[in-house]
């Protein structure tokens, strides 16, 4: 399993996204408030509450990290997510400890 500060590398060694239009006027609210382009890392994505999380942030055009202990679970939902098109990374890792 990853430790959260490998998994936190790899998401700030991501490119930032391109807010550049984010301040024009010719832009609806949901486009200027919206969540298009953002990205997130949910712990605990697998069951309960951050599963909640992960398909409500996916469902307003995030693009979401989640992890979850279980590498049969984790593989499972991001296949499930990929599958109704959400744009979500899934990594085995447990985060309660110190690596």
């Amino acid at each position: 399993m990853l430790s959260l500060a490998t998994i936190l590398a790899c998401a700030i060694a991501a490119t930032a996204p391109d807010l550049s239009g984010a301040s024009s006027p010719s832009l609806s609210l949901p486009e200027r408030w919206g969540m298009r382009g953002t990205r997130a890392i949910v712990t605990g994505g697998t069951r309960g509450i951050g599963r909640a999380i992960v398909e409500e942030l996916s469902d307003h055009g995030c693009t979401v990290l989640f992890c979850g202990r279980n590498a049969t679970e984790v593989a499972c939902r991001e296949a499930d997510w990929r599958a109704t098109g959400r744009d979500v990374l899934g990594v085995a890792a447990d985060v309660s400890t110190v690596a």
